[in-house]
Parts: structure tokens; sequence; C-alpha cells
């Protein structure tokens, strides 16, 4: 009986990390969608693009950006950057900045789970 409970567990955390793997590279190719869309066609065009979605896909969006943005501050108070990303990350951390003059970044966790119940920042 223990066999057959290591067993199942072993199999959930196979199909738990191969789940996440497909994610991670489903998540990759959008990002790395975007940014060739972005930079190949025309960046107004995206935001033209983007500002005419759903409302609530507007919603999550701005979610990801700011969820992005704050990983991005801690990782430049972490020191953790090159010559190639040093200026967009000192930017994310002076957005964080006025965010938490305006006590938005200090109430709101940036979760985009879908059971997360804080409503995203308004800025």
């Amino acid at each position: 009986m223990k066999d057959l409970q290591m067993m199942q567990a072993a199999e959930a955390y196979v199909a738990d990390t191969d789940r996440d793997v497909k994610a991670r590279r489903r998540a990759v190719d959008a990002v790395n969608g975007l940014v060739a869309l972005a930079q190949t066609y025309n960046i107004d065009k995206v935001i033209d693009a983007v500002k005419l979605e759903h409302r609530t896909n507007q919603q999550a969006l701005a979610g990801l950006v700011f969820a992005l943005i704050h990983h991005w501050s801690r990782q430049h108070k972490a020191g953790y950057f090159d010559p190639r990303n040093e200026c967009a990350l000192e930017i994310c951390t002076t957005i964080v900045g006025l965010m938490e003059d305006r006590d938005h970044a200090s109430a709101y966790n940036f979760s985009l789970a879908k059971d997360s119940k804080r409503p995203l920042p308004c800025i």
C-alpha cells in the first residue's frame, strides 16, 4: 500500500512538473511573440490593439505589467541586472517608489491568481 502511495505521489509530481514546464514554454513564447510584434510591426499599433481588448483582459494585462514592474524593481534593488536592462529596472524601481508614495504598492501584492480576491491597484 505504501509503495502505491509513493508511486502515485511521484506520478503527481511529474505531472505537475510537466505542466509547469509547458506553462513556462507558453509564457516564453507569448513574451517573445509580443516583443517581436512590437519591434517589427509598430509598438503604437500593438497598443491600439490592446486598448480595444475586453476591459477584463485590459485589467488582467495591467496586473501582469504591475507584477513585472514590482519584480524588476526587486531585481534592481538586489543588484541583479547588467547594462542591457539596467535602465529598465531603474525606471521600475522609480515607479514602485511612486506607487508606495500613493500607498498602492504596499496595499496590493499584484497577484493574478484566479482565486485572488484583491482588486488590482488603481494608479
